[in-house]
């Protein structure tokens, strides 16, 4: 769940400046929309003290280090799957609609 963590580029020393951009943001779930919001986010590290970072690394977090009381680290795949949840039922054999069967606009 990435508790306790805090985000490293290809291992535990790799932590350049350039990976990221910081942001003050009051809540986990702020820090996460702030990664959203950026097209070229690829995860997060966020600290119970309002600091967020905003990963842009190319290549990702490549791994956490452990034991880091206080901080998340999260990895961000906008094109995971598991992103996408149906609307009705699993999603199979339907199709979308507005706000009736024949609004397709």
């Amino acid at each position: 769940d990435g508790t306790n963590q805090v985000c490293r580029g290809s291992g535990p020393g790799d932590n350049l400046n350039s990976y990221f951009t910081v942001v003050s943001v009051s809540s986990l779930e702020q820090c996460k929309v702030a990664c959203v919001e950026s097209s070229s986010c690829t995860g997060i590290e966020y600290h119970e003290s309002g600091r967020c970072e905003i990963w842009t690394r190319p290549e990702g977090i490549g791994t956490a280090l452990t034991g880091m009381t206080g901080y998340t680290c999260l990895a961000y795949a906008p094109r995971d799957p598991v992103l996408f949840r149906p609307v009705s039922g699993d999603g199979t054999n339907q199709v979308c609609r507005g706000s009736g069967p024949g609004d397709n606009l």
